[in-house]
């Protein structure tokens, strides 16, 4: 009995206790219920009552008195509500229970709309569009966690969160700023090699936008001469765009100096000097146009051209190697008379050289007494030197063969024009005889191809002791008289030859062969050529046709020009004359003051260098 009574006071003290679970989530705008239920001893009245917290606008409780209640209805506000029940004893309040929870109401769900996901960099910021439902609805919206709508080209995460009290909604979307296109323009671009790498440019729209270049598909710049494709590609975080063009690296210029070109042969090769800038190209040299430097005295020309792939230049010059100067001596420069040549002793240095002598500018070596004056000349390719002396042949014995000598006889030919009057077959020779002071007589021989008739020498000197004697059927011309060697140089100078023949002939080159005689002995013969000029026919036509149609137009003469002084009539019928010509030009174009002449024959009269032509006949105007 006493056990059941210890039970009975335990239960009697405890506390009422929750026995429910709450109901801790609602909607706005829907129904809400939480049904309480506690456990205690039934004997003790208990309450249920909110001691703590709120209750969102809508949402009542109710204690129904026997240790139920109940938390319901139809929540009008949102939010999360802290709310603390406690369930006591009526009697003692300190017999109690506590349960409290956070009821949730949540939002009414909005739907969200993300519009305007795709667009081009334009250098403003783009927001999204953003539609609700229900319309009208605050929203914010961030771009990568950020509230700031991006501006720069990329792709960005957008949410869009719905800010409401009573709604509740978002929406997730990438938003894309493509990059703006760019124009970029490359065109042609030419450079000239310099060694370093050559970089195309190109310009853009925009302008100043940053590029990366690649050559044939490298982004190495190319150096060396050539043509490469070039693309620009647009390097920059709003824009894109590309262009092509072509880069072209020509041949660098380069500059090529020759020097050196002034030597003297020293039997070696010897070469130009050539530099080049920029310094150290390679050089092709030619001289005359063969790779090997020249050895031989000459003038050569030089050509140097660059060789090198990225390099283009040349030059030329002239080289000239000089003849190096040798020596000459003479010696036996003095000899005795006896009747054979007396040459003298020639040495060269170097030895052996060729040498040319001249006595008193004859190449045979003379024989008579006199002195003569040698002339010594290298003839070789590529040695010069010359010296000069007097050689001496001294008389023989008393009662010798000394000779008279002829000396200083032109050696260029005597020119003859057709119709000229007697031209002096001499203006400056010499006669040396050192046994005699006087000559007795000279003897001029036309000696090839004279012609009887046509050639003649005439005497036209004024001394009292000299005569003269043209002997045709020879050709030849003698002076005869004792006089001075110095009276007979001024005879030799006042004989003429002349050449009577007018026209075409093959025969234009005649000889003079001269020789002087002292009391004893006769000089050895001294030569001198004749060359006669032809004047050529005039070639005249006999009609011609005046009638502007640039075909026989004017009367024209062939050969004209050959002569220097003209005279040229024509008369008509009436014995007017109606045209005549002073000049070397002289072509009629059938005219008379103007005036054209009618169609005849009409007579004419031509006088070629007073008189060594003339020319008579009739020419016909046709019309």
């Amino acid at each position: 009995m006493i056990g059941s009574l210890a039970l009975s006071f335990r239960t009697l003290a405890q506390s009422p206790k929750f026995t429910s679970i709450p109901v801790e989530e609602g909607a706005l705008g829907e129904h809400y219920e939480y049904n309480i239920t506690t456990d205690g001893w039934w004997f003790f009245a208990r309450e249920i009552v909110m001691t703590d917290g709120e209750l969102p606008d809508g949402i009542e409780l109710e204690d129904f008195g026997n240790g139920t209640g109940k938390l319901s209805g139809t929540p009008e506000e949102a939010g999360s509500f802290f709310i603390e029940l406690t369930v006591r004893r009526v009697s003692n309040h300190s017999q109690n229970d506590v349960q409290s929870f956070t009821l949730t109401i949540d939002k009414y769900e909005a739907s969200v709309t993300l519009h305007d996901l795709n667009t081009t960099y334009d250098g403003d910021a783009h927001e999204v569009k953003v539609t609700t439902s229900p319309e009208g609805l605050d929203v914010e919206i961030t771009y990568n966690e950020s509230s700031a709508a991006p501006t720069d080209a990329g792709s960005y995460h957008v949410e869009a969160t719905v800010d409401d009290d009573n709604y509740a909604g978002s929406a997730t979307g990438t938003l894309v700023i493509n990059k703006a296109p760019a124009d970029v323009t490359v065109g042609t671009i030419r450079k000239s090699y310099n060694g370093n790498p050559q970089h195309a440019t190109a310009t853009t729209t925009p302008a100043g936008l940053d590029l990366s270049f690649t050559y044939n598909g490298s982004s190495e710049p190319p150096t060396n001469i050539g043509s490469y494709n070039v693309k620009a590609t647009v390097n920059d975080k709003n824009y894109t765009g590309s262009g092509t063009g072509t880069l072209i690296i020509e041949e660098g210029a380069a500059n090529v100096t020759l020097s050196a070109l002034n030597t003297i042969y020293n039997g070696s090769q010897q070469s130009a000097k050539v530099t080049t800038s920029p310094p150290g190209l390679s050089v092709d040299v030619t001289y005359n146009g063969s790779p090997s430097a020249p050895i031989d005295a000459g003038s050569y020309t030089v050509k140097a051209t660059i060789t090198e792939p990225n390099y283009s230049g040349s030059a030329t010059g002239t080289m000239v190697i000089s003849k190096a100067t040798a020596s000459i001596a003479l010696n036996n420069l003095t000899a005795t008379y006896d009747g054979n040549p007396k040459a003298v002793a020639v040495t060269t240095t170097p030895d052996g050289l060729n040498v040319e002598v001249t006595y008193n500018g004859i190449s045979a070596p003379p024989v008579d007494p006199g002195e003569y004056t040698v002339e010594a000349v290298i003839r070789e390719a590529n040695y010069k030197g010359q010296t000069s002396g007097k050689l001496t042949i001294k008389g023989g014995e008393p009662g010798g063969d000394n000779r008279p000598v002829i000396t200083n006889l032109e050696k260029h030919a005597l020119f003859y024009d057709q119709g000229d009057a007697g031209r002096p077959i001499t203006e400056s020779v010499i006669i040396n005889d050192f046994d005699d002071t006087h000559i007795y007589s000279a003897t001029i021989v036309i000696d090839k191809n004279y012609i009887d008739g046509e050639d003649r020498l005439e005497y036209n000197g004024s001394s009292e002791q000299i005569t003269a004697e043209f002997i045709a059927s020879e050709g030849t011309l003698v002076l005869s008289g004792m006089d001075t060697r110095s009276n007979y140089e001024v005879a030799l100078a006042n004989v003429l030859y002349s050449n009577s023949f007018m026209g075409e002939t093959q025969v234009t080159q005649k000889r003079l062969k001269l020789t002087v005689s002292d009391s004893v002995n006769t000089s050895l013969p001294a030569h001198r050529d004749i060359n006669i000029y032809v004047l050529p026919e005039l070639n005249i036509v006999n009609a011609f046709t005046p009638n502007g149609d640039g075909v026989n137009d004017h009367w024209n003469f062939v050969n004209l020009e050959a002569y220097t002084i003209v005279a040229i009539s024509v008369y008509n019928k009436h014995g007017q004359k109606v045209y005549s010509c002073i000049d070397r030009d002289c072509a009629w174009d059938g005219t008379h003051r103007g005036k054209e002449l009618p169609a005849d024959a009409y007579f004419y009269t031509i006088d070629l260098d007073n008189g060594k032509r003339k020319y008579e006949g009739v020419v016909t105007i046709l019309r």
